[in-house]
C-alpha cells in the first residue's frame, strides 16, 4: 500500500527479471483501491534454473520497501548413467562394482 500507489519491480537473486521475455514470464497487476496494488510474477514452465531468490520492490515517490521468498523447484530423479543393455562381467572371487548416478531434486535415494 502507498499514496501514491506504488511501481513493482521484480529481481531474481538480485538482478532485474526481464519481464519483456513473456514467454519466461508474465506480470498481472491490479489496484485494489488508491493505495494499494497486488501485482504477481508468473513464471512459466519452471525449470531448475528458476530455483533461488525472487524479489519485489515497491516504490513510490515517499519511500520504497522489497520482500524476498526463496523458489525452491523439486526435479523428478533421473538416471544419468543408464544400464540397459550392458553387460557386466566379474571374475569370481574378486571385487567389482556396478555404478547408477541419478540426479533430481531433492536428492534420490538409490536402492
Amino acid at each position: 500500500t502507498g499514496e501514491p500507489v506504488p511501481t513493482i519491480s521484480w529481481y531474481f537473486n538480485g538482478a532485474p527479471v526481464d519481464v519483456t521475455n513473456t514467454t519466461k514470464y508474465t506480470i498481472s497487476s491490479m489496484s485494489l483501491n488508491t493505495t494499494t496494488i497486488n501485482n504477481t510474477i508468473r513464471i512459466m514452465s519452471v525449470g531448475s534454473c528458476d530455483a533461488g531468490t525472487y524479489t519485489c520492490n515497491a516504490t513510490n515517490v515517499i519511500s520504497s520497501d522489497t520482500s524476498s521468498g526463496v523458489l525452491t523447484v523439486n526435479v523428478a530423479p533421473n538416471i544419468s548413467t543408464p544400464m540397459e543393455g550392458e553387460e557386466f562381467n566379474i571374475t569370481e572371487g574378486t571385487e567389482g562394482s556396478i555404478r547408477c548416478t541419478a540426479t533430481g531434486h531433492p536428492v534420490p535415494t538409490v536402492v
